[in-house]
């Protein structure tokens, strides 16, 4: 296969994804921070589609966790589970649904925890919220 134009640069902005197909076969185009991928766009693990998903929503969660992560008055034990997340969450290996459906598994048991400050518990309802647009 040669070279395939999906779209032009100017019709996907950055953190934007588009679905295009390409002899009958349906490929994700993606644009992160001027960089552009392109790849199957069906989840090897779920098989859902991965155009479904949303850059700008994990960007989001993943913003309202850091402040977390670096904020003085979350409690040290909690930053370093926080910031293990985020770095679960940016990592590559996984579709962005499939991310955001362990970081909410995760975020529920922390939840959970009786000594969460409620100011915390509060905020990862927030990334909670945000990541559960992402995995529907």
């Amino acid at each position: 296969m040669g070279r395939i134009i999906a779209c032009k640069t100017s019709e996907l902005g950055s953190g934007q994804m588009k679905k295009v197909s390409v002899d009958s076969r349906e490929i994700l185009v993606v644009n992160v921070n001027g960089n552009y991928f392109a790849c199957d766009d069906t989840c090897t693990h779920a098989g859902a589609s991965l155009s479904e998903g949303s850059l700008q929503a994990m960007e989001s969660a993943i913003q309202t966790l850091n402040q977390l992560a670096t904020s003085h008055s979350t409690p040290k034990n909690f930053k370093k589970t926080i910031s293990d997340l985020i770095t679960e969450l940016q990592t590559d290996e996984y579709s962005l649904s499939v991310r955001a459906a362990n970081a909410i598994s995760s975020l529920d048991d922390i939840t959970q925890d009786p000594n969460v400050p409620s100011f915390v518990r509060t905020t990862l309802w927030q990334a909670v919220s945000v990541l559960e647009s992402i995995r529907e």
